[in-house]
């Protein structure tokens, strides 16, 4: 059993407890953004591998625009 006076102070008024489960906007943004890119990629799907390849891209999209961002920016 988690100490409730114990948890808030070590936490910053936050509950520590496993069962605590907290979300942030940025993961529904993210989500909306798998399922644009989803929709994106899913209509040029010919065969399996193509299958594969759209949901590996729809979930690794933001790291390829990062990507391309940063070497526009030359940084």
């Amino acid at each position: 059993m988690i100490d409730k006076k114990n948890c808030t102070e070590k936490c910053c008024g936050k509950c520590c407890s496993p069962k605590h489960y907290g979300g942030s906007s940025s993961s529904a943004v993210y989500g909306i953004g798998i399922i644009g890119a989803a929709f994106y990629y899913f209509p040029h799907i010919t065969n399996l591998t193509g299958f594969f390849l759209a949901v590996g891209k729809s979930l690794v999209w933001p790291a390829m625009l990062v990507y391309q961002a940063l070497s526009l920016l030359k940084l």
